[in-house]
């Protein structure tokens, strides 16, 4: 085969892969630990008497140094107590969870929470949960990103009794999934 017809056919299969789609999508894993505090918001969703409160936490993780904001509402549920490791703790699940992580470069990771709960010692204050969720998108090369995670937390609420007004309180945790970056 001569250079030239060498070089012609290379040209064709160059122009022919051109042609086909090409897709960015890109799932990867992602491992998010954040130590933060929680304050109390005047919100409360579903008018139960139990406030909204939001998350401020700086994070790092696979894709850097970054700052995670989350407004969760928990509510109790039946059985109040019992279902917790410790039996007089109380009992809540999630019934409104979302969050925004913001990367050093301006990327921002939307996230909704789907599912979750929380036991809370009325005493000491002390909690411990798990939260379930997806990316729904965000901005920079979270544009459109999908999947889903996992993120346990703990701390402890310094007013120690959560059903009395609450000042701040004290979180840490991680988000551990997948996200599609497409």
């Amino acid at each position: 085969m001569t250079k030239y017809l060498k070089t012609v056919i290379g040209a064709i299969i160059l122009s022919v892969m051109s042609l086909a789609p090409i897709s960015y999508a890109e799932e990867q894993p992602i491992y998010v630990s954040y130590k933060g505090t929680i304050l109390e918001l005047a919100t409360d969703f579903n008018n139960d008497g139990m406030k909204a409160n939001v998350v401020q936490a700086p994070s790092k993780g696979s894709f850097g140094a970054s700052m995670a904001t989350i407004v969760t509402e928990f509510v109790p549920y039946p059985p109040l107590f019992g279902t917790c490791p410790s039996t007089d703790d109380l009992y809540t699940v999630v019934m409104y969870s979302s969050g925004i992580t913001s990367f050093l470069k301006g990327d921002q990771l939307d996230a909704s929470v789907d599912s979750g709960w929380m036991c809370i010692d009325m005493v000491t204050g002390e909690f411990e949960g798990v939260a379930y969720g997806v990316f729904v998108g965000g901005t920079g090369r979270f544009a459109n990103a999908t999947g889903d995670f996992e993120s346990p937390f703990s701390g402890k609420n310094l007013a120690a009794a959560l059903l009395k007004p609450t000042a701040v309180s004290r979180i840490e945790g991680e988000i551990e999934g997948t996200v599609e970056l497409n």
